[in-house]
């Protein structure tokens, strides 16, 4: 009778035990897959703002670039009328 109950509290503690390893098994691959998760969150939050940032160059030089023309053009003269340039050439 002793043999079997030391038998049966044997199981238990093994059967206790399995379970106990699964449970921290489960909680290293939750962990894991929330890191992962974390991860490519901020995989993606830095993709945002890296095509902010390339946005806001781009726009910037579109300014830079108007601007320049703007300036060109101020700073040249008015190009003759074609009526002028005409008879310029045909003189």
């Amino acid at each position: 009778m002793q043999a079997v109950q030391n038998v049966e509290q044997e199981r238990k503690l093994a059967s206790e035990q399995q379970l106990q390893q699964k449970q921290a098994r489960k909680a290293q691959l939750r962990d894991a897959h929330l890191k992962s998760i974390r991860r490519k969150a901020l995989d993606e939050t830095t993709k945002v703002h890296e095509v902010l940032f390339i946005n806001k160059l781009q726009k910037e030089d579109k300014e830079l670039t108007l601007m320049q023309r703007m300036q060109v053009k101020t700073l040249s003269p008015c190009p003759e009328p074609r009526a002028q340039q005409m008879h310029r050439l045909v003189a």
